[in-house]
């Protein structure tokens, strides 16, 4: 059953878009949900979040990394005896058709993490994203030895016995999902990638990735490692 992972989904000023998301997240059995509020506006939608899931809450804005640790830490408490957990956004561009790709694939792989990578030469992704995983994959390869073809997904899927050195990673913001990257590499843990949809809303409006800030946080975390 799906009630063997967790799904955990930080987010910081969510929409409607995430209700939707957990409604279908729980019409399709997954059941252990957590949603880490990373210091969002007061408002009232967060009351019906917690109706599906699991909120955790961190009383400022700190970033998806720490919103990510603080999920870690959690599952790794109160689910342990899970097969492991999914991370997702919050934005509604991670379908949950291909949450459960993930999932099927963790069953078939218990020790490896399964990234959603996206193709990024369909004619829906915007030219700057396009561009930007290209430069972060081509950076990434020279660093690891080793192609991810989507460095920045946000869809993971992650066994229950590495989150504990996931939390160890430095990073808390953006930045961090390309040094746990770089950290599971380091550390030979097996990497698995599945192909899911690619989903831009809007030129991807709905994102927080600040494409000139974070971008250059990214790269410099990549030069630096």
């Amino acid at each position: 059953m799906n009630m063997e992972v967790v799904i955990l989904i930080p987010a910081y000023n969510p929409d409607e878009k995430l209700i939707k998301v957990l409604e279908e997240l729980k019409g399709n059995n997954f059941l252990n949900i957590v949603v880490v509020n990373d210091g969002s506006k007061a408002d009232s939608i967060w009351s019906t979040i917690e109706k599906y899931a699991i909120v955790l809450e961190h009383d400022e804005n700190k970033g998806k990394g720490r919103a990510l640790k603080t999920g870690f830490s959690y599952c790794l408490d109160k689910f342990r005896d899970k097969i492991g957990v999914i991370t997702m956004d919050c934005d509604g561009q991670h379908l949950v058709s291909d949450v459960i790709k993930i999932y099927q694939e963790m069953l078939n792989n218990k020790d490896s993490v399964i990234l959603g990578s996206r193709n990024f030469y369909d004619k829906n992704v915007p030219f700057t994203s396009k561009m930007g995983n290209l430069i972060f994959r081509k950076i990434l390869k020279l660093k690891i030895k080793k192609e991810i073809k989507d460095t920045q997904t946000g869809l993971r899927g992650f066994p229950i016995n590495v989150l504990k050195s996931l939390i160890d990673i430095k990073g808390d913001r953006f930045e961090y999902e390309t040094n746990v990257l770089i950290g599971l590499v380091k550390n030979k843990i097996k990497i698995s990638e599945v192909l899911i949809e690619t989903v831009y809303i809007n030129n991807n409006e709905t994102s927080h990735f600040n494409r000139v800030k974070d971008s250059i946080d990214v790269l410099k975390t990549i030069i630096k490692k």
